[in-house]
């Protein structure tokens, strides 16, 4: 979809349960690197990951979150979302900026959390904290999620945050749903 890796995104905001910011801060410095690793190697377990695509699934083996995490910093900006009142994470935001011909900036969004935090909201309180988010800022931004037919709770979330099913970029596997905001 997207022709070029666009510019890194300072993406950081706060909702009422809810904080969402950048993980280079946590890997930059070598024991909340090691915290980090720890959380996410409980939250990247099959459970979890089972509504994503192949290479966001997380192998087995002592390097396995290493890995996961290198690949992710090649390719997209990640974001930690904690919990505002104890700072606990809960789960990622995956933002994968692109300039296409003839359009500002196209975000292809992914976000998961871990299990205990399901049917809670969370994620509608995240992805329409993002919208607001892209709605301040100084350029048109269109968001791009992707959900497989089997997830419809992840579906629901989208269009609850006011993102339309397109037709023309779903396929046999993957309805996918946009928003541009302005």
């Amino acid at each position: 979809m997207g022709n070029s890796r666009a510019h890194r995104i300072d993406c950081r905001f706060s909702t009422q349960r809810l904080t969402v910011a950048s993980w280079d801060r946590d890997l930059g410095d070598t024991a909340l690197r090691a915290q980090l690793t720890r959380d996410l190697r409980a939250l990247l377990v099959p459970e979890v990951l089972q509504h994503l695509p192949a290479p966001l699934q997380c192998g087995n083996g002592p390097d396995a979150v290493a890995a996961w995490i290198s690949d992710r910093r090649a390719e997209s900006e990640v974001q930690t979302v904690r919990s505002s009142q104890t700072g606990r994470l809960l789960g990622l935001l995956i933002l994968a900026p692109f300039e296409e011909a003839g359009e500002d900036l196209v975000i292809h969004i992914g976000y998961l959390f871990s299990a205990e935090c399901w049917g809670k909201g969370f994620a509608t309180e995240l992805v329409s904290a993002l919208v607001r988010w892209c709605a301040d800022q100084p350029f048109p931004v269109r968001l791009i999620g992707g959900v497989g037919h089997g997830n419809q709770a992840s579906a629901r979330v989208l269009e609850k945050a006011g993102f339309a099913k397109s037709k023309a970029l779903s396929d046999d596997e993957t309805d996918v749903f946009e928003l541009s905001v302005a």
